[in-house]
């Protein structure tokens, strides 16, 4: 388990977020604040996904907002899971050092 990353990291004040560090997908063109919390117990690790779940809400209503009305034209493509992970798992390791 990668503690450098996620409610345990960030409720204990380590601000990490592979969102903001890689911007990958939209998340380049929202705005966003990465959640922090510095007392590392479960309440700031609670807190943290409470409001994780904000930010979410808040960068969904940035994209609705960014979307062009009309018929939707595109192709949907199954993401290549495989290639994403050992891209975010690259860019941890080279964070780690």
């Amino acid at each position: 388990m990668n503690w450098r990353s996620g409610a345990h990291a960030a409720g204990s004040g380590i601000e990490s977020d592979a969102r903001s560090e890689d911007r990958y997908a939209a998340y380049g063109d929202v705005d966003f604040d990465v959640v922090v919390e510095k007392e590392g117990d479960a309440r700031a690790r609670f807190m943290v996904r409470a409001r994780e779940t904000r930010e979410s809400l808040r960068i969904v209503s940035q994209l609705l907002e960014k979307l062009v009305a009309g018929p939707i034209m595109g192709e949907l493509k199954e993401p290549n899971l495989k290639e994403r992970r050992r891209s975010l798992e690259g860019s941890k390791l080279r964070g780690a050092s």
